[in-house]
């Protein structure tokens, strides 16, 4: 926000990171990844415009912009007056959020988290954690390189298997720790696949059906 008293980062000790700036100034704080989620909600619709075409210069997974279908189609024609392409305005999902007849501000954030997980597990992008990303430890990385049925994670889901325990996941539940407890051995990269369907999922725990291949790299 550009107001002190609501980008006052001890009235939101839960946010990670809390900044007050003019919204033209924003790009050095966003991240550099490609598969980012951006949720533009600001407090008029001049300032979710120039968000929304700053993030349309970078690498994102999903751009929501809230609004009614009244603004948003304004905001949308004046992009287009200002240059942006028809295909690079079509990438913004806005109205934010999935249909299911949001009204509360608590409902409207439902609508938007769940219109998030859908396109999460439409892309094949990876799922690795910000503190998989920073960490320095060694272990062997296990990835979901291939993914056949309804397995709980996707492809590019990353978990490290450190001699302490874990960073990140793929999955949770007894594949998870199957993969974990096979991981210790691991000295060499090589692919496993795990079947998750029918009789054979009874054996490790799992309902959910479907196939996982999972590639170990040993990581020092």
């Amino acid at each position: 926000d550009d107001r002190e008293e609501f980008a006052d980062p001890e009235k939101l000790p839960q946010a990670d990171e809390v900044y007050c700036r003019d919204f033209h100034n924003i790009e050095d704080i966003l991240p550099e990844q490609d598969n980012v989620f951006y949720v533009v909600v600001t407090r008029g619709h001049a300032n979710d415009r120039l968000c929304a075409e700053t993030v349309l210069r970078r690498s994102y997974l999903y751009l929501g912009m809230i609004g009614s279908k009244g603004k948003v189609a304004k905001t949308f024609e004046t992009m287009k007056e200002e240059g942006y392409s028809k295909e690079q305005i079509s990438t913004i999902h806005a109205p934010i959020g999935l249909k299911i007849g949001a009204r509360t501000p608590e409902e409207i954030a439902i609508s938007i988290a769940a219109e998030m997980v859908e396109i999460k597990n439409q892309e094949t992008e990876s799922t690795m954690s910000k503190e998989l990303f920073e960490t320095k430890e060694s272990g062997v990385l296990c990835i979901i390189t291939k993914k056949f049925g309804s397995s709980p994670r996707g492809v590019g889901s990353m978990m490290l298997v450190t001699k302490d325990g874990i960073i990140g996941s793929i999955g949770g539940g007894n594949l998870e720790k199957t993969v974990m407890e096979e991981a210790m051995s691991i000295k060499e990269i090589i692919k496993k696949e795990y079947d998750l369907s029918n009789a054979k999922s009874a054996t490790l725990g799992m309902i959910c059906g479907g196939k996982n291949e999972i590639l170990y790299v040993p990581v020092e």
